[in-house]
């Protein structure tokens, strides 16, 4: 009989931490900010690098050392995110090598941290990754990248092999070497469709 007692508590037990740990998940996954998606009226299709980089004012291979913080303009509706970023390597424009530099991304996570708000097909940079970036150089100076071609993530092997060694830029750009996505944003520099917009220079510009 104490078995039989005991078996029921076991299994009474078992039942309330199983229930328990279904309601902390459920709660945690409440938490998490759901994804908005803003709908973006841009000059240029997005989906052609050629007027992609031909829009742009610097086009780079950077790495990204952390996220810094979310600033919101336009009465604090939009967010903006701010990233640290290694530069490494030119495609478009005479950025500084090897510095590290704030730039912005449009989109980010919401003032009341209930949503993260981006362009459709968009993502945010994940920090110690490696992109090639699009961006535009604003009146103050600072980049800006904006829109779902703002960001493009270079392969796998090829983000481990420059993780694993930036202490040293020379190996990183050997490793660079072998990134097809770079070489197809090199290839859309060189047939670039220029677009008519009002161009400023970065305060990272080697001429400065």
């Amino acid at each position: 009989m104490n078995k039989n007692k005991n078996l029921i508590v076991i299994l009474i037990i078992v039942l309330l931490l199983s229930v328990c740990g279904v309601g902390l998940y459920f709660g945690l996954r409440e938490k998490e900010p759901k994804i908005i998606r803003m709908e973006g009226d841009f000059a240029i299709d997005m989906s052609d690098k050629n007027q992609v980089v031909g829009s742009s004012d610097y086009v780079f291979v950077g790495y990204v050392n952390k996220l810094e913080t979310t600033i919101y303009k336009y009465d604090s509706q939009s967010p903006y995110t701010i990233f640290n970023v290694r530069i490494l390597k030119n495609i478009k424009g005479n950025l500084k090598l090897n510095i590290d530099i704030p730039i912005q991304k449009d989109g980010g996570i919401a003032k009341d941290k209930k949503s993260i708000d981006l362009y459709e097909n968009d993502v945010l940079p994940e920090q110690n990754k490696t992109y090639v970036f699009i961006a535009y150089a604003q009146s103050d100076g600072s980049l800006l990248l904006s829109g779902p071609a703002s960001n493009i993530i270079l392969e796998e092997s090829v983000i481990k092999s420059v993780k694993n060694n930036m202490t040293d830029f020379e190996i990183v750009n050997e490793k660079l070497e072998n990134s097809a996505v770079i070489d197809e944003y090199t290839e859309a520099f060189v047939n670039q469709v220029n677009v008519n917009r009002p161009r400023y220079l970065s305060a990272y510009d080697d001429g400065n």
